[in-house]
C-alpha cells in the first residue's frame, strides 16, 4: 500500500513539476522574443551539458552510499 501511494505521489509531483517548467517556458518565450529566447535556451543547455559531463555522478553515488 505505501509503494502504490509513493508511486501516485510521485506521479503527480512530475506532472506538477512538468506543468510549470511549460508554462514557465512559455512566459518566458513570451517576455525575451524569440532571438533572447534563443540565446536563453542555448546558455542553459550549453551550461547544462557540462554540467553533466563535469559531474561525473557523484550526486547519485552519494544518495546511493
Amino acid at each position: 500500500m505505501e509503494l502504490k501511494r509513493r508511486f501516485i505521489f510521485s506521479i503527480f509531483g512530475n506532472l506538477f513539476r512538468s506543468g510549470i517548467t511549460f508554462f514557465t517556458n512559455l512566459y518566458l518565450a513570451r517576455a525575451l522574443g524569440p532571438e533572447e529566447f534563443g540565446r536563453y535556451s542555448f546558455y542553459i543547455a550549453t551550461f547544462l551539458t557540462i554540467f553533466q559531463f563535469t559531474d561525473l555522478c557523484a550526486i547519485n553515488g552519494y544518495f546511493t552510499l
